[in-house]
Parts: structure tokens; C-alpha cells; sequence
């Protein structure tokens, strides 16, 4: 019986998911400095870390793939 192996980290969002990741990263980002909420800014790094790597640990879990 042959398995399929996946690549660890394969791209699995799309370059809108992408997109909008980042901006809803910098929005977070900048609310959170002239709000002065540091709990905000940790908020917008996992939108940060999904966007960069254009993967997106729900989605795997969920065999969501968006990546072409």
C-alpha cells in the first residue's frame, strides 16, 4: 500500500487569503499602538506568521486547501 506524503508547511491559502491576512495584520497593528493595547498586538501575529508563510494550521487540520 502506498502513502501519500505531504510537504510540511505546503502553501495552502490563496494570494487574496494572503493579501487580506496582511491587512488585517497591519490594521490590528496600528490600532493596537494608538489604542496602546499590547494583548491587540498579540492578536494580529498569528494573521502575521499565516500571511508570511502563506499557511494556515486550521485549514490544514481541516484539509482546506486554497493554494493553486
Amino acid at each position: 500500500m502506498k502513502t501519500i506524503q505531504k510537504e510540511p508547511f505546503a502553501p495552502n491559502l490563496s494570494f487574496t487569503e494572503i493579501v487580506m491576512r496582511h491587512y488585517m495584520m497591519m490594521g490590528m497593528g496600528i490600532l493596537a499602538g494608538v489604542l496602546h493595547a499590547p494583548l491587540l498586538m498579540l492578536l494580529a501575529f498569528p494573521f502575521f506568521f499565516t500571511g508570511i508563510l502563506g499557511w494556515c494550521p486550521v485549514y490544514e487540520a481541516l484539509g482546506i486547501n486554497h493554494h493553486k
